[in-house]
């Protein structure tokens, strides 16, 4: 159980099927280079997405992750990373009842992952 930046509790039990983790950090290249695929592909679709940070990002891009949903702020391997076994970043992992449905390294039309329309 983790507890956003906006005060809403994520666990086990709150995940609906399909939940998308975005795992990013404030200071990994491939990382920034994703964001902007996963913050349109996030925005075009009504699933839920949780985005999983090892240290906080500035102000602009911080407002646009917690309008997209739930953000987790953790030290680097931190706890809900390690729940998922994410040892690199970017990660996404999409959710599925009590397992992981797919994981990819990038986000989009073309990817593994997919959030519910």
């Amino acid at each position: 159980m983790a507890t956003s930046t906006q005060g809403v509790t994520v666990s086990r039990n709150t995940l609906e099927f399909g939940t998308v983790f975005a795992f990013l950090s404030p200071g990994c290249e491939p990382c920034q280079e994703a964001m902007p695929a996963f913050i349109s592909y996030a925005a075009m679709n009504k699933g839920t997405v949780v985005s999983v940070l090892s240290g906080a990002y500035g102000g602009d891009v911080m407002a646009t992750l917690e309008a997209l949903g739930p953000v987790l702020v953790e030290a680097p391997n931190g706890p809900v990373a390690k729940a998922f076994g994410v040892i690199g970043v970017p990660v996404f992992v999409t959710v599925g009842v009590g397992n992981v449905l797919a994981t990819s390294s990038e986000i989009g039309p073309d990817s593994r992952i997919t959030i519910p329309a």
